[in-house]
């Protein structure tokens, strides 16, 4: 019986230095939200009920943009927006299904989760927190599950144990746009093999910033994400991230890790789903 909850958290776009991918227990680019959200746990919620991992995949393509910037830096400005913007975009294009770098980011994930497995009892709920570009990689690593296109050899494996989906700073619908909304199907509820204590509220939560251009709203997607927000499955929360220099713009997109207004209720989230590992 599960005495935890498993937490993988995945990066979104931009370069994180200094990082051994291999090493996902290793906190790096989500330790201070990992902080904050044992802080705000406090004594309530010991060490070892919370397993905490990080999917970590920008150095699959860092290097080769790492070059471009290189050889462009006497001909324009490379600033942090910069970066930003085409690292989203580029990511975009380079992560399709027909590709080596989509089949190496699958195996970091499933890598991940093989860990995560290895630490946890079979039935232990999980939740993914996927910000950015992460959210998009996170939903198609799950639509392959749920269809068959990829399998793995336990159910926590193939992604039928998570509690929680949540997406923050998303730009999940910037990609849907050259498929008809009828056509558009989002994944749907991961956690087949959970109790109903589990399913007690959304599954999918997102926050998003008014002022990050690279954040959306996912319900007006098309019908098919309109229903999983008018079925209570999926609920939205605009809140506002950053300082007096990054929160009224795009620069806010990075700012959400250490925000209040994401950090406690992702941690009142975990509280209530560790309150029903007793149950």
């Amino acid at each position: 019986m599960a005495d935890r909850v498993a937490v993988a958290v995945i990066h979104g776009v931009g370069a994180l230095p200094g990082r051994n991918p291999q090493d996902s227990a290793r906190l790096s680019f989500s330790k201070g939200l990992f902080k904050k959200i044992e802080a705000e746990l406090g004594r309530e919620v010991t060490a070892d009920q919370i397993v905490w991992r990080e999917i970590f995949w920008s150095d699959i393509l860092q290097e080769r943009q790492d070059a471009y910037f290189k050889s462009i830096s006497k001909l324009v400005r490379v600033g942090r927006l910069r970066k930003l913007v085409v690292s989203n975009f580029a990511d975009a294009l380079a992560f399709t299904r027909e590709g080596e770098a989509y089949d190496e980011l699958n195996r970091r994930i499933s890598s991940v989760m093989a860990e995560l497995k290895g630490d946890c009892p079979s039935d232990t709920p999980l939740v993914v927190l996927a910000h950015s570009f992460g959210g998009r990689i996170m939903s198609n690593y799950i639509y392959d599950m749920q269809q068959g296109i990829r399998t793995a050899d336990t159910a926590f494996e193939r992604c039928e144990t998570i509690a929680r989906f949540v997406t923050f700073g998303c730009n999940l619908p910037l990609f849907t746009f050259s498929y008809p909304e009828s056509e558009l199907e989002p994944i749907s509820y991961p956690g087949t093999t959970l109790g109903e204590e589990f399913q007690q509220e959304p599954w999918w939560t997102n926050y998003y910033d008014r002022d990050d251009l690279l954040a959306y709203p996912i319900a007006p997607i098309g019908p098919a994400y309109e229903d999983l927000a008018k079925n209570g499955e999926l609920q939205e929360f605009p809140i506002n991230v950053g300082g007096l220099f990054t929160s009224w713009n795009t620069l806010s997109h990075n700012a959400y890790w250490t925000s209040s207004s994401f950090y406690e209720p992702v941690a009142g989230m975990l509280k209530r789903l560790i309150g029903h590992l007793s149950e």
